[in-house]
Formats: C-alpha cells, sequence, structure tokens
C-alpha cells in the first residue's frame, strides 16, 4: 500500500469511529445555569390508561293516560224544540196565511220544549259529573353511569449513562429523550 491510501483508510476510520460515538452519546448542551441538557436512550415505552366513571344523561318519554271528572250540566240538545217548530210551522202554513206561519212556528217550538221537559228525566238540570280521559306526554329525564378507560399518557423507561430511570410522559417519545442534568456539591 502506498502512503496515500494508508493515510486515507487511517482517516476514514478515525471518522467512522467518531461519527458511531456522537450518535451513541451525543454531547451535552449547556443552558442558562440551571443545569444542562442532554439526552438518554428510551428503553420502553408503555401506555398508561385511568379508569372514569362517566355520566350519561337522557330522556325518557311516554304516555300516560289521565283521568279527570267534569260537572256537566244535564239537560236536551234543543232538537225537540227545532222539530216542533218546524211542524209549528208547516201546520201554520196550512191553517193561516203570513202571520200564521210565524205564529205555527213560534208555537211548535214551545210545545217541542215542553215535550222535552217532561220526556226527560233530567229536567230540573241537575249537575252530574262525567269522566274525561286524556293521554298526556311525560318525559324526565334519567342519569345512567359506566365504567370507561382513558388514555393518560406513557409510562417511559429511559437509561442516562447507566442510570435507568422511568418518567410519564404526555406524548410518545422516539428513540431517545432530553434530560436535564444538574450538578450539585456534596458537603460531608
Amino acid at each position: 500500500m502506498n502512503r496515500k491510501t494508508t493515510t486515507l483508510s487511517v482517516f476514514a476510520f478515525l471518522a467512522s469511529i467518531s461519527g458511531a460515538q456522537v450518535l451513541a452519546d451525543p454531547p451535552a448542551r449547556y443552558d442558562d445555569g440551571d443545569g444542562y441538557l442532554d439526552y438518554a436512550r428510551v428503553l420502553r415505552v408503555k401506555p398508561v390508561y385511568r379508569h372514569v366513571r362517566v355520566s350519561i344523561p337522557r330522556r325518557e318519554c311516554w304516555n300516560e293516560e289521565r283521568r279527570y271528572r267534569v260537572p256537566v250540566q244535564a239537560g236536551h240538545s234543543g232538537s225537540r224544540e227545532v222539530i216542533g217548530g218546524l211542524i209549528g210551522g208547516a201546520l201554520g202554513s196550512r191553517l193561516g196565511k203570513g202571520k200564521g206561519r210565524m205564529v205555527g212556528a213560534v208555537t211548535g217550538a214551545i210545545i217541542g220544549s215542553k215535550l222535552a221537559r217532561d220526556t226527560d228525566p233530567n229536567h230540573h238540570y241537575a249537575p252530574r259529573e262525567r269522566v274525561v280521559r286524556e293521554v298526556e306526554r311525560v318525559c324526565r329525564r334519567r342519569v345512567s353511569t359506566r365504567d370507561e378507560e382513558r388514555f393518560d399518557g406513557y409510562l417511559v423507561t429511559y437509561r442516562y449513562r447507566g442510570i435507568v430511570r422511568t418518567t410519564r410522559m404526555s406524548y410518545r417519545p422516539g428513540r431517545r429523550i432530553r434530560v436535564r442534568v444538574r450538578v450539585e456539591p456534596v458537603e460531608e
């Protein structure tokens, strides 16, 4: 091998070793005096879930039948007076002329009313009650509960310079995470 090839081989070897070292343990970065930032290798990432009780409001509706007692005035419908008036008018027109029709109609209505009162057992208009049925829509708000699992972050185990630690993170990290390293003197 010539000298040029040997020199290139040595530089290539040194460059590959230093590049691999940079990837494996990147250099530390200093910040504002509260320690320095460095990177740690992630060993394991596990999703964490928590159990929560969830309230679910819902509206339930159904039809209910309601019964009411309503007072009713007993009486007749007035149809007998109308029929009596027609008959009286017809008779008045046969028997008389002009005003006779009118007199016959009024007389027939009076006779029809009298017949209605005489044949109706409730002619004294005694108050009665009747039952009224109505269907009413009833709604109520009900709350039911159920248990659910909700995502609560990640449990991340990492190694920094041989020390293994675990922390909880809100996002899934990659192959490495940033760590803050503080150096403090210890008094003995």
